[in-house]
């Protein structure tokens, strides 16, 4: 019977560890293709690795949306009700798309120690760049549907 070495605070890979990949990935396919994609995929990552931060990276996740949820919906709202104009409403966006770039970018740190363990004791990682190309060509509304993408809208901003 082999032994395998385990770091006693690092939990071991799930039974997705077939879909590892670098934390890199789901960092650009928030920056091109949006935090719809890079979140949930930040989820599955640092479940399928068994990230040791992995309720800590949930918790910016959570975090992350239910700001960007309210910050878009405190945009919306105050364009509806004529309390900024419409050129200062694009500069909100500019703020948006700054805090799921922060949110996305604070996760990736969390995962990368733990994706630089599992590749150095011999886990394998995919390639993402399919994903991500994919994910940016079709944007959303193609990938989720029409619905997906409404309710998406809705949910983060």
């Amino acid at each position: 019977m082999a032994a395998t070495y385990h770091i006693a605070d690092e939990p071991i890979p799930g039974r997705l560890a077939s879909l590892v990949v670098n934390p890199f990935w789901p960092l650009l396919a928030a920056m091109l293709a949006g935090f719809w994609l890079a979140l949930p995929w930040f989820a599955v990552n640092g479940a399928a690795m068994g990230s040791a931060t992995r309720r800590r990276e949930w918790a910016f996740i959570a975090g992350g949306l239910a700001v960007s949820a309210a910050l878009g919906g405190a945009l919306l709202y105050a364009v509806d009700h004529d309390l900024v104009s419409v050129r200062a409403f694009r500069y909100g966006l500019v703020g948006l798309v700054a805090w799921r770039l922060a949110v996305a970018y604070a996760v990736f740190s969390l995962q990368q120690a733990s994706f630089e363990l599992h590749r150095h004791f011999g886990g394998e990682a995919r390639n993402g760049a399919f994903l991500v190309v994919a994910a940016a060509i079709l944007g959303p509304a193609r990938v989720l549907g029409k619905e997906g993408a409404v309710l998406l809208a809705l949910l983060v901003g």
